[in-house]
């Protein structure tokens, strides 16, 4: 491993643990989830993504796990952002 390589994973570790207490407040209390901006969740999604594409081309395999792994948190952060804004239809009013 180069010193490239090592900074890649040590900066992929904090990204992950980072992330990862946002992850647990918001499966505890989905109420957090109205404070939380899509957009955002989005952009790291696609962050998460490419550093997936460089952890397989530098072969890295702690980049492609740390980041396959965000990828996937950051997804379901959207989704429930996303479920948490629908309108129950029983609660929608009548025209």
């Amino acid at each position: 491993m180069d010193e490239i390589t090592i900074l890649l994973d040590v900066g992929n570790c904090l990204f992950f643990f980072g992330g990862f207490p946002q992850l647990i407040k918001t499966i505890k209390n989905r109420k957090t989830l109205k404070d939380l901006s899509a957009l955002t969740f989005s952009l790291y999604t696609m962050a998460a993504i490419l550093f997936v594409v460089v952890g397989v081309l530098l072969g890295s395999w702690m980049t492609f796990i740390f980041n396959g792994v965000n990828t996937f948190y950051f997804c379901a952060i959207i989704y429930w952002i996303k479920k948490s804004g629908q309108k129950n239809p029983k609660e929608m009013p009548a025209e």
